[in-house]
């Protein structure tokens, strides 16, 4: 496991780039916010800018070796980094991207999720097709809700999941639930008995020094 951060990491505004080697992440800690980029699953930051507030921060990765920032200042430390900064947006193949994007907005459309019509007072919906004539919604307003809807009619609640999103390697569902990750096949019938992935609930604090 890699290190912890006494602060919060804000999960809509950061992104791995497409070797899984690196990560841009943006914190908050002891009031005030920064982005950085890091070795994966370190906080040590080969790339860092302070921006003092949430309203700007994070971003995505356009290639291994690039990345966008969103409304960053220049980056004050670098240290020899060897990552470019990008000025164009990346091809996304979705509907999701606008002029005043976000670093979520551009990992999930990269991702095959699309823009769905949202429903009042439940805020904006996402989809993304899966198999087997199934749909993975995700409801975001100040809280991600996420529900599985078929062709069928048929809907399964996913209200529970903190986190859900298909493994196209496993070919499967993947979730987080009460600091569990779980995975299940999903037929036409609906989900199969889930595995448990990881259980990430019994792991504590141990102070570790990334290895550059």
């Amino acid at each position: 496991m890699g290190q912890w951060l006494k602060g919060r990491i804000y999960e809509r505004r950061g992104d791995i780039s497409p070797n899984g080697q690196f990560w841009l992440y943006m914190a908050m800690k002891a009031g005030k916010a920064y982005s950085a980029i890091a070795v994966v699953p370190f906080l040590k930051a080969k790339v860092f800018c302070s921006h003092g507030t949430t309203y700007e921060g994070g971003g995505v990765f356009t290639d291994n070796s690039s990345y966008l920032p969103c409304g960053w200042c220049d980056p004050i430390e670098e240290y020899n980094s060897g990552f470019q900064r990008s000025t164009e947006l990346p091809k996304s193949g979705g509907s999701l991207c606008a002029s005043s994007w976000t670093a979520d907005t551009l990992r999930l459309s990269r991702s095959e999720w699309t823009a769905a019509d949202a429903a009042p007072n439940r805020g904006k919906c996402l989809q993304k097709p899966l198999v087997n004539g199934w749909t993975l919604q995700k409801w975001i307003s100040e809280h991600e809700e996420y529900r599985l809807v078929s062709e069928r009619g048929t809907e399964l609640d996913g209200t529970t999941w903190e986190w859900a999103d298909w493994d196209s390697y496993g070919n499967r569902l993947v979730w987080a639930q009460e600091g569990k990750l779980y995975g299940a096949r999903l037929k036409a019938g609906g989900l199969t008995s889930p595995t448990l992935i990881y259980d990430f609930a019994p792991l504590q604090f141990t102070s570790i020094e990334a290895p550059y």
